[in-house]
């Protein structure tokens, strides 16, 4: 099946989805500026897989002893984005929103450097 092929038919049950009243979208999945954030781990380490508008994958993000990093395409691509938040290996609730959206920026920046 092509990624065309794909990406139809994940539409197709998305709309079925919101026409029978459920979210897709998985408790923890985070919007931020058109990027999904899929929560794959909770916490030591918490961890997400980040997804354009299109549904590629295009960033990783973990947390674990005190060092968040974002990484792209996938884990053990590039790192760009790096910081030492509060949490160790999950976020306080107040720094999670902010170190989040500074890795999805650094992911666009590096897209857009790629492109």
């Amino acid at each position: 099946m092509s990624k065309e092929d794909r990406l139809k038919a994940l539409e197709e049950l998305a709309g079925l989805d919101q026409e029978l009243g459920f979210d897709s979208r998985e408790p923890g999945d985070i919007d931020i500026d058109g990027y999904l954030l899929a929560r794959t781990s909770w916490a030591c380490p918490e961890q997400y897989d980040v997804y354009d508008n299109t549904g590629e994958k295009v960033g990783y993000l973990r947390l674990r002893h005190g060092r968040f990093r974002a990484s792209v395409p996938d884990c053990g691509g590039e790192t760009v984005y790096e910081s030492h938040p509060k949490g160790d290996g999950v976020f306080y609730d107040e720094e999670r929103t902010e170190e989040l959206t500074k890795a999805v920026n650094a992911i666009k920046e590096s897209r857009r450097r790629t492109e």
